[in-house]
């Protein structure tokens, strides 16, 4: 099963660069004003940050996938998020390091982020949980609008699994 799920991910991966928060002056105050307000950021938290960054921020979207240290060259799941086609790592600027590569996998919005958590109670590991197919599949089809990344997480993974 491991060759399915990887051959899978290989198939919806897609660079992105992400931005440092300060640089976008916008971005800077909706954070400042719903998140930061609220919550202080965990550093080795990054779902429960991006998910709390989805629930609270206006327009803030939940994204998943790896990222990948410039020096050690080691890809590590992970969550940050995007607003307005700007892509950026609240747990990274904890460490006030964004020295890494980012391939994404999955993105959600709030209304979807809202439903993964209200089907699986996680604040996140949405592409962990895909793992699972069957698991999934079961999901979707008591939750048919659950979106991620289009199409839908389902059509993705089985187009995926018949493919091989």
């Amino acid at each position: 099963m491991a060759i399915p799920y990887l051959t899978w991910q290989g198939k919806i991966a897609k660079p992105v660069i992400v931005q440092p928060i300060q640089g976008v002056p916008d971005l800077s105050d909706v954070l400042n004003r719903y998140y930061f307000n609220r919550f202080e950021p965990q550093l080795k938290a990054c779902y429960y940050n991006a998910f709390k960054a989805t629930m609270y921020c206006p327009g803030v979207r939940y994204v998943e996938g790896y990222y990948i240290n410039r020096d050690l060259l080691l890809p590590l799941e992970h969550a940050w998020n995007e607003w307005r086609g700007i892509q950026f790592d609240v747990t990274a600027e904890i460490r006030n390091n964004t020295s890494y590569f980012y391939v994404q996998l999955v993105e959600l919005s709030n209304e979807q982020m809202r439903e993964f958590h209200k089907i699986t109670r996680a604040e996140g590991c949405v592409v962990h949980n895909a793992h699972n197919f069957y698991e999934w599949e079961e999901k979707c089809k008591r939750f048919p609008r659950f979106r991620v990344h289009p199409p839908i997480l389902c059509e993705q993974v089985e187009d995926s699994f018949s493919a091989l």
